[in-house]
């Protein structure tokens, strides 16, 4: 990987680690009967997908 894409995946990874600090923020303070709890929920199992994905593209390179 040149170093043009490790900066991108870099910069693309601090992204999704200050929105998961965000969501998880939000998640502690909602209520888990709450619906909206169940949506952050469901966005932080996307960013930890989108981590994996983003990890298996650096072990690639």
């Amino acid at each position: 990987m040149d170093s043009m894409a490790k900066g991108a995946a870099f910069l693309i990874s601090q992204q999704l680690n200050n929105i998961q600090e965000e969501l998880d923020i939000r998640l502690n303070s909602t209520p888990a009967s709450c619906l909206l709890h169940e949506e952050i929920q469901a966005l932080c199992d996307s960013i930890r997908e989108l981590r994996e994905q983003l990890a298996q593209i650096n072990e690639m390179s």
